[in-house]
């Protein structure tokens, strides 16, 4: 079992008390610090969660010598700075997703832990989870046969207000950013199992939304994937729709029903997956069991077993990437889009003009707004270590081929 790893908590905000409520039932966690903007709210976070130490800014956290690992759970656009001046604290790195809004934001980000020697992590604590991995292993053994089709939908429905970050472009806000990169992720992740790799990378990638009428933030989008082998990808996502989280996965010979795919066990509860085998005369239930141990607890671990591997550049190879995956779509409020095929083509543009010459095609095909925000479609995948391929404000990924 990895030894204990000192844990610095960056901001004091939900998804950061979470995280550190989980740490305490972790086995290797250890909290000892968090920085906050006011020294009042990292201490009251201190006291909560026992930390033994608060800072009133970010950098003073960072400068804790104690401290060996950070997690950052600023709002998003905060995201690239912070990990990039922890990776040159010396600090090992798991960042809320998205990593980053930008392109070349990913890549300075990656840089700063290549030339430090640290670890970065993309926070998609659901891969790590236990019922995560007996989907895996159900694909991959061929327990519903040969893969077809993937189905996964991450929507909630939440009252319109200008000032939570979900509806303020300048906080990064939409919905694809926030819930559409899990059901991304996970096609990736189980197209990926039907071929026993970690993840598969779409051959085609197409999809279209709306952007919020007020907020100019992507409201809703549907997205379609195709994967080597001819595994196929349905994706939704919403802010403002009626809620459903849940994923199907279509096999040759069966189907398994997942629930709640992405956010397994949050509490501690219990969970369930239901397989529907060919031939079959009823479903099998199989009870996934966490006893007592919220999600982010296993993240934490996970981090905590990559650092004590201490082979970062074996971390950094391409076959543990973390590919974001992004299709340009604009949306016209006056009912015209145009979507742009994220396809062979797109795949091959290394550059940024190559980038910027689809865009402006996209926009010559019909878009009659151009400053519409670009809906981009993401998906930041595994809970393992990441080398994130960049992507650029247009929402054209530049994608390696391994």
């Amino acid at each position: 079992m990895p030894a204990k790893l000192n844990w610095g908590i960056l901001t004091t905000g939900m998804i950061a008390r979470k995280f550190a409520a989980d740490l305490l039932q972790s086995q290797t966690g250890r909290l000892v610090a968090v920085g906050a903007r006011h020294l009042a709210d990292a201490e009251k976070f201190a006291t909560a969660f026992g930390a033994a130490r608060a800072h009133g800014s970010y950098a003073d956290l960072l400068a804790d010598p104690a401290v060996e690992a950070v997690y950052i759970g600023t709002p998003h656009p905060w995201h690239a700075e912070w990990a990039i001046r922890a990776a040159a604290a010396g600090k090992h790195i798991l960042c809320e997703k998205p990593l980053t809004l930008r392109r070349a934001d990913t890549e300075r980000v990656m840089a700063a832990a290549r030339q430090h020697r640290v670890l970065l992590m993309e926070a998609f604590m659901y891969r790590l989870h236990p019922q995560t991995k007996k989907i895996v292993e159900l694909v991959g053994s061929g327990a519903i046969g040969q893969l077809r089709v993937i189905r996964a939908s991450f929507n909630v429905r939440m009252k319109f207000d200008p000032a939570h970050r979900m509806f303020n472009r300048t906080l990064g806000g939409g919905a694809i950013l926030d819930l559409g990169c899990y059901p991304v992720s996970f096609a990736r992740h189980i197209a990926g199992a039907a071929q026993q790799r970690t993840f598969a990378e779409p051959d085609e990638f197409l999809a279209t939304g709306r952007c919020h009428p007020t907020a100019g933030t992507d409201d809703y989008a549907t997205a379609v994937a195709r994967f080597p082998g001819g595994i196929l990808a349905e994706l939704s996502c919403g802010s403002t729709c009626r809620e459903d989280h849940s994923a199907q996965i279509h096999g040759s010979e069966g189907w398994i029903d997942v629930p709640n795919p992405f956010a397994p066990g949050l509490m501690g509860q219990s969970e369930k997956i239901i397989v529907h085998r060919g031939g079959a005369r009823l479903p099998e239930v199989l009870v996934i069991n966490s006893p007592g141990v919220g999600l982010y607890a296993y993240e934490a671990d996970a981090v905590a077993a990559a650092c004590y591997m201490s082979d970062l550049l074996a971390l950094h190879h391409p076959s543990d990437a973390v590919a974001i995956y992004l299709t340009a779509v604009e949306i016209d409020p006056n009912a015209a889009y145009v979507w742009n095929r994220f396809g062979d083509l797109l795949i091959r543009m290394e550059d940024y003009k190559g980038a910027e010459r689809s865009y402006r095609e996209a926009l010559r095909l019909g878009t009659k707004q151009a400053d519409h925000a670009v809906v981009a479609w993401a998906s930041v995948g595994l809970g393992n270590l990441a080398n994130l391929s960049g992507h650029d404000s247009h929402g054209v990924v530049r994608v390696p081929r391994y």
